[in-house]
């Protein structure tokens, strides 16, 4: 049988953190395939480079076949985007799983993805969502856990993975190396060819201040979140000090952004539930091309090249295709293109 392995990554941008995940992930693996957030990532901002550029770097840094994890499950907090990236990852066909971590112990993270699907934990988390909360809560369940896994993103994230994981989960310890989120404050500006999440930014901002009244059932809006948007709205100046207003304890800087996008894309808590039914192939190279042949003759999970296949969906996995779409309307106009259906017409990075 052969080892098929798979990185579930966002690339914003790529850095020699990710470099080295992919290249342990190629170690003793027939295939490397990339399940990469598309234009919108997980703390609910815009990426700073469009998806098929970030594919091209992917399949740069040594992956074969690059799949999109859709929106909205890429802009969701870590059980969304987990839940989502695991389910493509093993809809493609991957036997193994390999993600960056803090800890780097893969052990650890199961024991803390059993206490994340545990009903004690459930039960106490019904009060609230903060990551306040949550460590409190881990720490309080199985003390033994590595203290990265109370306040490191990418361990909770590694948690999560191996709570819905069905195959292999490999952690990977982090490397010495410049962020993502180091290199996007280093280079966003005059000049750069990166885009501005504050462009994004004052399109919520906007928004807010124009609706009349609270949409139904937005994702990530309740408990308060979406009031707590909207006074802030209107009692700040500009869509950065409205940010920075509507920011608490309770509300993080993340949780807000996440709900702001959802807000301004229209995306209900059902959608951001349901599993994802589809996903689209954003890069290839030869080695990537011929397995996806064989991949999609077989059929076991809905794989799309090209806008045209989508009427071969089902019709709730159109629906999702629907709102996957908008979001990228959404970019292109943050991007300030001039046709906003730009991605609906570009084709997967193609190399040898």
């Amino acid at each position: 049988m052969k080892r098929i392995s798979a990185v579930i990554c966002e690339l914003n941008p790529l850095h020699d953190g990710h470099r080295y995940v992919f290249s342990k992930a190629k170690e003793g693996s027939d295939l490397l395939i990339a399940v990469m957030s598309g234009n919108f990532v997980q703390r609910g901002e815009s990426a700073v480079y469009g998806k098929y550029k970030r594919a091209e770097s992917a399949l740069s840094a040594g992956a074969d076949l690059v799949l999109e994890l859709p929106f909205p499950y890429s802009s969701s907090s870590a059980e969304f985007f987990a839940a989502a990236g695991v389910r493509i990852a093993e809809g493609a066909g991957a036997t193994a799983l390999y993600f960056g971590s803090e800890c780097g112990d893969t052990d650890a993270l199961k024991r803390a993805g059993r206490v994340l699907e545990s009903e004690e934990y459930k039960n106490a988390m019904t009060v609230g969502r903060s990551a306040a909360l949550r460590a409190e809560v881990l720490k309080k369940l199985a003390p033994e856990l590595p203290l990265s896994l109370l306040d490191s993103p990418n361990d909770i994230l590694g948690a999560e993975y191996c709570r819905r994981a069905r195959i292999e989960t490999c952690a990977v310890r982090r490397i010495r190396a410049e962020s993502a989120s180091s290199i996007r404050k280093r280079c966003i500006g005059e000049g750069s060819d990166m885009l501005d999440p504050a462009r994004l930014l004052s399109l919520e901002y906007d928004h807010f201040r124009t609706l009349r009244r609270a949409p139904s059932d937005i994702a990530e809006c309740g408990g308060g979140v979406f009031e707590r948007l909207y006074n802030s709205a209107f009692t700040s100046s500009s869509a950065e000090e409205w940010q920075e207003m509507a920011k608490t304890k309770q509300y993080t800087n993340s949780r807000l952004r996440r709900a702001a996008l959802f807000a301004l894309t229209s995306v209900s808590s059902e959608e951001l539930r349901s599993p994802v039914l589809f996903t689209s192939v954003l890069g290839a190279n030869t080695k990537g091309r011929e397995y996806l042949r064989s991949l999609r003759k077989d059929g076991v999970f809905p794989i799309i090249t090209n806008h045209s296949e989508k009427k071969y969906l089902s019709d709730e996995a159109k629906k999702q295709a629907e709102l996957s779409d908008f979001a990228d309307s959404v970019y292109a106009l943050c991007e300030k293109r001039s046709d906003p259906a730009f991605y609906l017409k570009s084709h997967p990075v193609i190399t040898r």
